[in-house]
């Protein structure tokens, strides 16, 4: 850092010394090369003059002779041509640089400024996407239907970049749901038997409740019979495995709709499985009372080649 300090100091020095501000007879430094030149010629001739007897005589003779014994101060004066435009090629360098310096100034104030329409443009983009959103899927006070109960932090999850204007939608949140989906599908697939079916219900009830957590989804009142499996409690809502089914199968619905948000987003395989089921097929039964009737979920679902549960 030292080591450049004195060809910063001289780089300064010149800088004043030529000033690009300046025309170029109006340097301090020309107009004393000048006036020294100017000078010493002069003196030399004065000396030249004072040392020889001189008559006037304006033929081509008398000026010859003028030239040949006054030609020391002419070279003098000759010399100033060659120190002069070096002068001039100096300060000409010296404008060119702050041009150049005003330039890049310029250029870097004009990135700054694109930089400052980029960020507001990607507030008022990130802005705008929000106030969608949270109109789209807020619910209104006192709405006891399926709605976002924090469109915020909901955004957030689901569009994690879009404060840096990126408003595609997180992959690890199609993840999340197609996750929760295919859990569904193949707990359900369990329901074809008697037993034990109400600790599979009890899993999907786990299953799906964290998916309403991630999702910030108020799903409604819950209303059924409370039921006991593998030692933990859950409720069957609708107090039948149908009517339980269908009220998760409207939550997965619920979630493929606010992931639809993104234009460009394609519902994954088992979500759309559960998206296009065609709920009148899961098998009810009013009459006889029954909280739980058997049936193959695959079957509803129009799976072929299913995997194993």
């Amino acid at each position: 850092m030292k080591s450049l300090l004195p060809q910063q100091n001289m780089q300064r020095d010149q800088a004043l010394i030529f000033d690009p501000d300046k025309g170029f007879l109006q340097l301090t430094v020309v107009r004393i090369t000048i006036s020294v030149i100017c000078i010493v010629a002069l003196l030399v001739s004065a000396f030249i003059a004072s040392n020889m007897p001189l008559i006037l005589d304006l033929s081509g003779d008398g000026f010859n002779y003028a030239v040949a014994q006054f030609k020391v101060p002419i070279g003098i004066l000759t010399v100033s041509i060659p120190l002069l435009a070096l002068l001039a090629a100096n300060h000409r360098s010296e404008q060119t640089k702050k041009q150049m310096m005003l330039t890049l100034s310029q250029i870097e104030r004009t990135d700054f400024q694109i930089k400052i329409v980029q960020g507001q443009n990607t507030f008022s983009n990130y802005f705008k996407h929000f106030e969608e959103f949270d109109k789209r899927f807020k619910g209104k006070v006192g709405d006891t239907e399926m709605h976002v109960r924090s469109p915020h932090r909901l955004h957030h999850f689901l569009f994690p970049k879009s404060r840096h204007g990126n408003l595609e939608i997180s992959g690890d949140a199609i993840s999340i749901a197609e996750d929760a989906a295919t859990a569904f599908i193949r707990l359900c697939k369990r329901f074809k038997y008697e037993d034990h079916w109400s600790s599979s219900a009890l899993k999907i009830d786990k299953k799906v409740q964290a998916l309403v957590d991630n999702f910030k989804i108020f799903q409604g009142s819950r209303t059924g019979t409370q039921m006991l499996a593998d030692g933990d409690s859950f409720i069957l809502t609708g107090g039948k495995l149908a009517s339980f089914l269908v009220h998760n199968i409207l939550i997965f619905r619920y979630i493929d709709e606010i992931l639809s948000f993104d234009e460009k987003y394609l519902t994954p395989p088992n979500l759309k499985h559960l998206v296009d089921l065609d709920m009148s097929k899961i098998p009810y039964d009013y009459h006889g009372g029954k909280t739980f009737l058997p049936f193959d979920i695959e079957e509803v679902l129009g799976i072929s080649n299913p995997d194993k549960p």
